[in-house]
């Protein structure tokens, strides 16, 4: 059985862990990685925001965020699917959660920074709608696109 659900306390270390997992395997763990792996409670769900996670027969195996951003934007955040996990649409299942939960909350739209040589991500994104737009300064030194969801209702 799949499902998605909340954010839990005892879920935290799956966040921390698939998400290490990927930027280790990509990139690099950076400095807000770490700041945004240790304040989940405090800087996304007290703030307003939400984790998801993806549940397969009781075990967590994926999971993203809605973060508030200092700007008063919402940013998509911190999407990760343990390797074993993935090709099997669960990262899907997870942007739609997050684009759900967003409508629900009225947002007019949601962002995102990744990087291009995740093409599997970026095509994605774009199936859901999303649209590259101007990449300012951003908290990731491994960005190099920013991409823009306009949320409809």
């Amino acid at each position: 059985m799949v499902a998605i659900v909340t954010y839990k306390q005892e879920y935290n270390q799956y966040f921390e862990k698939y998400n290490t997992e990927w930027l280790n395997k990509y990139f690099m763990v950076e400095a807000y990685d770490k700041h945004q792996f240790d304040t989940v409670q405090e800087n996304i769900i007290d703030k307003g925001g939400q984790v998801f996670f993806v549940k397969v027969n009781n075990e967590i195996v994926g999971t993203a965020a809605v973060q508030p951003m200092a700007t008063g934007e919402y940013e998509l955040t911190k999407m990760a699917v343990t390797q074993a996990h993935q090709g099997l649409g669960y990262g899907r299942l997870l942007v739609k959660a997050c684009i759900k939960w967003s409508i629900a909350k009225k947002l007019p739209y949601l962002l995102l920074w990744s990087n291009t040589t995740l093409t599997t991500a970026i095509a994605m994104y774009k199936l859901f709608g999303f649209e590259e737009v101007a990449l300012e300064q951003t908290n990731y030194n491994r960005a190099n696109i920013k991409m823009k969801l306009t949320l409809s209702y």
